[in-house]
């Protein structure tokens, strides 16, 4: 008994002492991304990767209108990830090149934090010159359905407390959610609570009798209702 005692102090100990991963930078911050242009026209880019964080090489990739750009990246750190699988990663700033683009690049990438988050997929889209792209417009303008003509109206859900007042009062709104806690006192939630109302009769011993059983469970499920 003393060992297991022991041992789970041990564990416990080992959880509390265990390092917290300090709370994540923002994407642009972990990874931030510069793009220069050469005389060449060539695009060097570079993410300059911050301590406790890492790239995927699988997912550092370029594109240019609708076709893949090779990239040559340098060689990196073999890592069985526990999000991705084995994959090769960069834990430095690690760069490539983009031979002379005609038209715009869009970049991608991902990484995580060691041992915290790791980040959804990143992209920008640039152009020749190497500068961000504003993102294409998206038309989240809802429909106009009230001239469709089609006769259809939402209801107003006001809720179920204002509904219960609205038929009843106060007093259905006090008597429903009495209900409520009744039907709720037969759910599997409360099986934990058998056990320790079954000791709270036991306690009365030979004095213990049907109807003051009842009496005292009823009162205890009404109190909780």
């Amino acid at each position: 008994m003393m060992i297991r005692i022991l041992a789970a102090a041990a564990t416990a100990m080992t959880l509390f002492s265990a390092p917290v991963a300090a709370a994540p930078l923002h994407p642009d911050q972990a990874f931030a991304l510069t793009v220069t242009p050469d005389p060449s026209g060539d695009l060097a880019v570079l993410w300059d990767v911050q301590p406790g964080y890492y790239l995927y090489g699988s997912k550092i990739a370029a594109e240019g209108e609708g076709a893949p750009i090779p990239l040559t990246l340098p060689e990196g750190e073999v890592y069985d990830d526990p999000w991705m699988g084995e994959d090769v990663i960069y834990r430095q700033p690690v760069g490539t090149a983009i031979p002379a683009p005609a038209g715009p690049v869009t970049l991608h990438w991902q990484g995580c934090q060691q041992d915290g988050i790791c980040y959804a997929p990143q992209e920008v889209r640039l152009d020749t010159d190497g500068m961000p792209l504003p993102e294409p417009a998206r038309d989240t303008a809802l429909p106009d359905w009230s001239s469709a003509g089609s006769g259809l109206a939402l209801a107003q859900d006001e809720g179920m407390v204002a509904g219960l007042a609205g038929r009843g009062g106060a007093a259905l709104v006090v008597l429903g959610f009495f209900g409520f806690g009744l039907l709720l006192s037969l759910t599997p939630c409360v099986l934990p609570m058998v056990p320790i109302v079954a000791g709270m009769l036991t306690r009365q011993g030979a004095g213990l009798t049907a109807r003051r059983g009842l009496v005292l469970t009823g009162a205890y499920v009404a109190a909780s209702a």
